[in-house]
């Protein structure tokens, strides 16, 4: 990563990965944390020239989340709405 936006673009990133990292395809979503993974060593090489510039990590980000986006749409809403209660309140 060449230039302090690559720091911005990879948190972004995650952030937006992160709402769609649960899914029931293991295969898929496993094959997806190891490109993530590869991808995360590239940026912390200790070679400058050896990371991938800005563009080239943009473009893999969205590849990834892509990805993420089609995983998700094959499986059934993961999060189910529940009851909860507290002292002075019920929720739901």
């Amino acid at each position: 990563m060449k230039g302090k936006n690559s720091f911005k673009i990879v948190k972004c990133m995650q952030k937006k990965a992160s709402l769609h990292k649960k899914s029931n395809s293991r295969i898929e979503q496993s094959r997806l944390h190891n490109k993530y993974a590869t991808l995360m060593k590239q940026c912390w090489d200790a070679n400058p020239d050896n990371r991938p510039d800005t563009f080239t990590l943009k473009e893999k980000m969205e590849s990834l989340i892509k990805a993420l986006y089609k995983v998700d749409k094959q499986q059934e809403p993961t999060i189910q709405p529940k009851n909860f209660e507290s002292k002075n309140q019920k929720f739901l």
